[in-house]
């Protein structure tokens, strides 16, 4: 096959690789707060998209810490302009989860 022939194919690869939010190892910011960011490459993913991704991940972290509850302190959002994907920084600390939250799920009402 020609490098012409693979075109289709490397076009492929990069499209599917694009997709793929990039979310980093949380960060110990220091007195129990931690920070994680994420982008994505993909055109068609939102700013919505990655901030969802970056909370579940901190939440998963929270959890494999002893069960415990994630607290948003802050999320940066840039700005999204024409030539920049998005992207977005989560600073979190993880809470001992009350009854209210272990049982409903909701926590406060």
């Amino acid at each position: 096959m020609t490098a012409p022939g693979f075109l289709p194919l490397y076009a492929l690869l990069l499209l599917l690789a694009g997709c793929a939010t990039r979310i980093g190892e949380p960060m110990n910011m220091g007195q129990g707060v931690y920070m994680v960011s994420g982008s994505t490459l993909s055109v068609t993913a939102s700013t919505h998209d990655v901030v969802t991704e970056i909370q579940r991940h901190a939440s998963s972290f929270c959890a494999s810490s002893g069960g415990q509850a994630l607290e948003v302190i802050k999320m940066d959002t840039p700005t999204e302009k024409l030539v920049r994907f998005p992207e977005g920084r989560l600073q979190f600390r993880c809470v001992k989860q009350t009854q209210d939250v272990a049982s409903t799920g909701t926590g406060s009402r």
